[in-house]
């Protein structure tokens, strides 16, 4: 199928064509298997926005085929779809494309078509449409050779000139890599253009050959440094600064944060922070309807280069630290090692939920001195810290890897890890020597304010200021917050005896205790306004 934008450029896509009932056809991707679907089109142009997104086939995935308005008139565009045609139903040919790719000399070939300016050469692009049939071993010369230089991306221009993956992501990649700068990268904004990171290979497979050699080049980046973080944030003003100092002080190199529709003044913390060099921010700017979240794991570990300086990441949101029991391990990296002698690639941990301890309001002790209390048992759901160059995308518990069933995944002990039926889930929870503290309840006055809002793994809505809270979430809090078994835990204190320490230099960077006090302030309003609007439990204590 030939698509001609509104610009000069021509994109091929490829598609597999299936009956339907009275007289349609589907549409879908021969590599994912997923069929095209069109969304209502839209009231000025008369144009629906058409995806491969579906797994089934119903209403919206039905099309007719109909004579094109335009026929094809560029000879070269002419002969790369009778060689896609040729190629798809002739290994001989598609065996020789891949040497070609590879690099190799062919009888009748006195160079190689991929790495000279040769009018008329479509080897690429017609592979690209033929992807699924390009080995493993083939797409990882191709991807070394993208990106030594070998192949310039540019001269891939006639035929791919909308390729995100191909002139985004792997170009990005392969200019970081003739730099390969000291500094990381500077937070920069990722706008709408970047939406599409929340899906493609969430599910863990590739959307096009770019895509696939993105991630295979991505593997080809050699570390510099041990471990580094990725979180997102919205609205946690209150709790950046003690969250930041607790994991730096505990050994994480570095911390990527990427926050949306911060309201709160927490971009001003984000700010002061990433200016000394504390944290990398990225600001997420995304339509209605995306995920701030799943977006923001995208970006990480498809486009941005130099996470890959590090062996080893974690995912951890705001509300989450995670704790190494000092009495097993001196440090982090302690802990690290002995993964590494085990031969481990994801390590599961398991929460702890500590205890709202009857607090009615917030105060500013941090809070691992707050909360020193945990729930009488151990959840199975589980956070990973993982190898970076094996993963392509992350769920907010799991990280999606390239290879699925080459990893060993392990629990916090390095033992095999069993899941339930759920991946995200553990069949066997543990929390010693390691595991992460969820402060998922804090205050009553917190847990109203945060549960009254929109959350990062949802799709963004706009303009419903104050939400209901779940109902179950609500049940949860009220029978936490009167339990009577919570049980003593210090861990996360004994686990960073630096803390207070990195906190209080962290506080006299010049505009941070200014910075936390108007997100304090705004805290404050936000309580007001919400009242015991959904927190109607009878508890003791005055809204703040």
């Amino acid at each position: 199928m030939v698509l001609t934008p509104n610009t000069d450029a021509r994109l091929i896509v490829p598609v597999k064509i299936t009956p339907a009932r009275d007289g349609g056809v589907h549409l879908s991707d021969p590599e994912t298997q997923l069929y095209l679907s069109a969304s209502p089109p839209q009231e000025e142009q008369g144009l629906s926005l058409i995806s491969a997104n579906r797994v089934e086939a119903q209403g919206w995935e039905t099309f007719r085929l109909e004579r094109g308005y335009k026929r094809v008139r560029s000879p070269s565009l002419r002969k790369m779809l009778r060689d896609i045609n040729r190629f798809r139903g002739n290994h001989g040919a598609i065996e020789t494309a891949g040497h070609r790719l590879e690099g190799h000399r062919l009888e009748g070939h006195r160079s190689d078509p991929l790495s000279r300016d040769e009018a008329g050469d479509d080897t690429f692009e017609i592979l690209s449409c033929c992807s699924h049939c390009v080995s493993d071993a083939q797409a990882r010369v191709l991807a070394k050779r993208f990106l030594s230089g070998d192949i310039r991306i540019e001269r891939r221009q006639d035929h791919a000139a909308q390729d995100f993956w191909l002139h985004e992501a792997l170009r990005s990649l392969v200019d970081w890599s003739a730099e390969k700068p000291d500094r990381p990268s500077v937070g920069e904004v990722l706008d709408k253009r970047y939406d599409r990171l929340d899906i493609d290979g969430l599910d863990g497979r590739w959307i096009s050959l770019s895509h696939r050699l993105n991630s295979f080049a991505r593997q080809e980046i050699q570390h510099r440094h041990k471990i580094c973080l990725v979180a997102t944030a919205r609205n946690e003003g209150l709790y950046l600064v003690d969250w930041v100092a607790y994991h730096k002080s505990i050994g994480f190199e570095q911390i990527y944060i990427y926050s949306n529709d911060n309201d709160d003044g927490s971009d001003d913390v984000l700010r002061l922070l990433a200016a000394a060099g504390e944290i990398v921010w990225f600001r997420n700017d995304l339509e209605v309807g995306r995920k701030a979240q799943t977006k923001a794991y995208g970006h990480a570990f498809s486009m941005l280069p130099d996470i890959l300086e590090y062996e080893w990441t974690a995912v951890l949101d705001i509300d989450e630290y995670l704790v190494i029991r000092a009495s097993e391990f001196a440090s982090l990296r302690d802990y690290l090692h002995f993964h590494e002698r085990n031969g481990s690639d994801v390590i599961h941990l398991t929460w702890k939920i500590m205890s709202s301890c009857g607090q009615d309001g917030y105060d500013r002790i941090p809070l691992i001195d707050r909360f020193h209390r945990r729930l009488p048992y151990d959840d199975p759901h589980t956070k990973c810290i993982f190898r970076t160059k094996l993963c392509m995308h992350s769920q907010p518990h799991r990280p999606v890897l390239i290879d699925q069933e080459g990893a060993r995944h392990v629990d916090a002990k390095g033992e095999p890890f069993v899941s339930l039926e759920n991946k995200s889930l553990s069949a066997r929870p543990i929390t010693d020597p390691a595991c992460v503290n969820h402060y998922f309840y804090k205050s009553r006055d917190e847990f109203m304010s945060k549960f009254s809002r929109n959350r990062g793994d949802y799709p963004l809505v706009k303009g419903q200021e104050i939400l209901d809270m779940p109902a179950d979430f609500e049940e949860n809090f009220r029978r936490q917050f009167a339990s009577t078994d919570s049980i003593t835990d210090d861990d996360a204190r004994n686990a960073a005896p630096n803390v207070d320490a990195y906190a209080a230099r962290l506080l006299d960077l010049p505009g941070l205790t200014a910075a936390l006090e108007r997100a304090e302030r705004w805290h404050a309003a936000r309580v007001r306004a919400i009242g015991h609007r959904n927190l109607r439990l009878g508890l003791t204590g005055e809204t703040t």
